[in-house]
């Protein structure tokens, strides 16, 4: 899942990978923020399941994890569902 971190327009983030789905999440010393997830199969879960494995993994290290506002309404979708932390 947790592949490493990636240099992207000079921020250093993390990369995970999981089935379909690339995430890149921006990490501060309190925070872990998603900057980008992308699917290849929608509708099939995957982004579902590694948001959680995310937000495990980085609410077990003190980070509050979540997201900017989505402009996506499938995002949009998965932020409620999952009652994921939505910063305004």
């Amino acid at each position: 899942m947790f592949v490493g971190k990636k240099i992207i327009c000079g921020m250093c983030l993390d990369e995970w990978i999981n089935e379909s789905c690339t995430a890149h999440i921006g990490v501060g010393d309190d925070w872990a923020t998603i900057y980008s997830i992308v699917s290849t199969q929608l509708n099939n879960g995957h982004a579902e399941r590694l948001i959680r494995a995310m937000r495990s993994y980085y609410n077990k290290r003190g980070k509050v994890f979540g997201t900017s506002i989505t402009l996506s309404p499938a995002m949009q979708h998965l932020v409620k569902k999952i009652r994921l932390k939505e910063y305004q």
